[in-house]
């Protein structure tokens, strides 16, 4: 599909910090074609294939929360943004990442989903520490909680 062979694999550049940074301009600058077909997409619609959510917007909204994460600007494309904002405000992102501890209630109720992360992530937004107890997650397992608070 074109999400997984344009948009997904046009981000592996940018995983690699040794990636000269010529190089992740010009991934950068192709990923910038792919959000340009997509944004064109989503100024006529709510989402990928019309009025009802799907499986690509799911996949779509995931890889759009990486451009944060690589500090991609997605300025230059409202409809994405506004995509974002839309599927971030569906009550089943919201109780995912709460369950998660990606977000913290107050902030899932503002829609903003990607406020709360472990300080050891690569987000732009960077958490003060709160809660040092790791939880347990459904299914065995355990992993640090979100550590605090996003600074705005």
């Amino acid at each position: 599909t074109f999400l997984a062979t344009e948009v997904h694999k046009g981000f592996s550049a940018l995983w690699n910090p040794a990636t000269p940074a010529e190089v992740r301009k010009g991934a950068v600058d192709r990923l910038g074609t792919r959000f340009d077909i997509l944004a064109q997409t989503l100024a006529k619609q709510p989402y990928l294939t019309g009025d009802k959510f799907s499986i690509a917007d799911a996949y779509l909204f995931v890889l759009l929360n990486w451009t944060k994460i690589h500090k991609v600007d997605l300025g230059r494309w409202p409809a994405l943004t506004e995509f974002q904002s839309r599927v971030a405000a569906r009550a089943a992102v919201q109780a995912t990442f709460k369950a998660e501890g990606l977000v913290k209630e107050a902030h899932a109720k503002r829609g903003r989903w990607n406020a709360c992360r472990p300080c050891s992530s690569r987000m732009a937004r960077r958490c003060t520490p709160l809660r040092p107890a790791a939880r347990a997650r459904p299914g065995g397992g355990s992993r640090p909680p979100c550590r605090g608070r996003a600074r705005s």
